[in-house]
């Protein structure tokens, strides 16, 4: 008995539909590790080859082939499907690009494919009539394989979403903090000024200091220096009245000796003055100097309100002060008012000027005369045509006569005595405004 070559290949299919199944299975899982259903597979049937036919012309009849043509015919396409057969369990080791799983259709059973009659080129023969010879049906064997999927593309594409995934939500975090942000409102610091500590009193530990404490150095006396005492400065010592002043006319010779013989000239007045000491002396409390003075109009015009004035001082060194005191403030109660003076004539006041005895002045001229020398100051105030004041001042130094040119003091006794041998000199250059 001969083999029949289709029963072993159909006792192989469902061991290689098995084979291919495992081997599909292990691959699906470690790509998407998903199980997917097992796909039926439906083997080629091996066509038989078509039969060439030849076209016979218009109205004529087809002939078919001999079945020994046909079965030739369907010995080489079983060949072929073999060789295919032979070549998928290669095509399955090698690697596969997994696609997404599909679900597989059921398959259907394919009938065989009837060989085409071929038609002879050859002249046209009588037809002979034969049986037409039908193919053996090919048994469809339903094989169980799973679905061949790209290796990559699912997990490619879960990382391509997961990736989109975290973009997605990086960006939708960048923009809420962002409008975080812009919506937070910014406030301004300020910080109290700091408030100053009230100060603490340092307690200063106390220390017993066994060391012995030095006595404090005495101050040194103050060294004086030596210097030559100032003239001691006092206040003008003026009496408090002019006693027993009256005003007479002069004689013409008194008159003339105070002008010097000129006749009276110029477009104002000039009061000019000359200074007569009757008697000088003490009583019992005061120093006391009695006097003519003589007032001229030397100038060519008539001077009105002229007040005469005369003071006493002790005669002290340094009196210049005290005189110039007493012609810018001069004392009231020492002034007589005289009538106008026409020019060329002139007036004359009788009196005598006081001064107590504590402000006398007692010095020693050197020669053995002890006692004071007072100064008597005169002084004539007029107006001038022009309403200002006019004034002529002269101050006159009074002593005694001992037949010299020098004045002896008066002396200083505690007996009242008056002296008739006194002259009066110039003490300074009379002030005229």
């Amino acid at each position: 008995m001969t083999p029949n070559p289709n029963i072993a290949r159909n006792a192989l299919r469902p061991a290689t539909a098995l084979f291919l199944a495992a081997v599909a299975i292990p691959s699906t899982a470690f790509a998407q590790d998903i199980v997917t259903p097992p796909v039926v597979v439906v083997p080629a049937a091996p066509a038989p080859a078509p039969a060439p036919v030849a076209q016979a012309p218009s109205g004529e009849s087809r002939t078919t082939i001999a079945p020994g043509v046909a079965e030739q015919a369907q010995q080489e396409a079983r060949e072929r499907a073999a060789t295919q057969r032979a070549e998928r369990p290669a095509a399955r080791n090698a690697p596969v690009a997994q696609r997404a799983p599909v679900r597989p259709a059921p398959a259907q059973a394919v009938p065989a494919v009837q060989p085409a009659a071929l038609v002879a080129a050859a002249p046209v023969t009588p037809p002979v009539e034969t049986a037409p010879a039908t193919a053996a049906p090919v048994e469809t064997t339903t094989v169980e394989t799973p679905a061949e999927q790209p290796a990559g593309d699912g997990g490619t594409l879960w990382l391509v979403l997961a990736g989109l995934g975290v973009a997605a939500a990086a960006i939708a975090a960048f923009l809420l903090l962002r409008r975080r942000r812009e919506d937070e409102v910014y406030e301004d610091y300020y910080e109290a000024a700091p408030v100053a500590a009230a100060p603490v009193a340092e307690t200063v530990p106390f220390v017993e200091s066994r060391a012995p404490i030095a006595p404090e150095p005495i101050a040194a006396a103050p060294m004086f220096i030596d210097r030559p005492a100032a003239p001691p400065q006092h206040e003008p010592e003026v009496h408090a009245a002019l006693e027993n002043a009256t005003l007479s006319r002069p004689d013409a010779d008194d008159i003339d000796a105070v002008l010097g013989g000129a006749a009276p000239h110029g477009d104002r007045p000039q009061l000019e003055l000359a200074m007569r000491p009757i008697r000088a002396g003490l009583n019992r409390d005061e120093g006391v100097v009695e006097f003519e003075l003589t007032v001229a109009n030397a100038g060519g015009v008539q001077a009105e309100d002229v007040r005469i004035g005369a003071f006493m001082l002790s005669g002290r060194p340094g009196e210049t002060a005290a005189i110039e005191k007493l012609l810018i403030d001069p004392p009231a109660d020492g002034v007589v008012e005289a009538d106008a003076i026409a020019p060329g004539d002139g007036t004359r006041v009788d009196g005598a000027v006081t001064l107590p005895r504590d402000d006398l002045h007692v010095a020693n001229d050197g020669e053995g005369h002890e006692g004071f020398t007072p100064v008597v100051l005169a002084d004539a105030r007029y107006r001038l045509p022009d309403g200002s004041e006019g004034r002529t001042a002269a101050a006159f130094t009074i002593g005694r006569v001992n037949g010299g040119e020098a004045l002896v003091p008066i002396a200083f006794e505690d007996e009242p005595a008056m002296y008739a041998d006194i002259e009066a000199r110039l003490h300074s250059v009379p002030a005229k405004v």
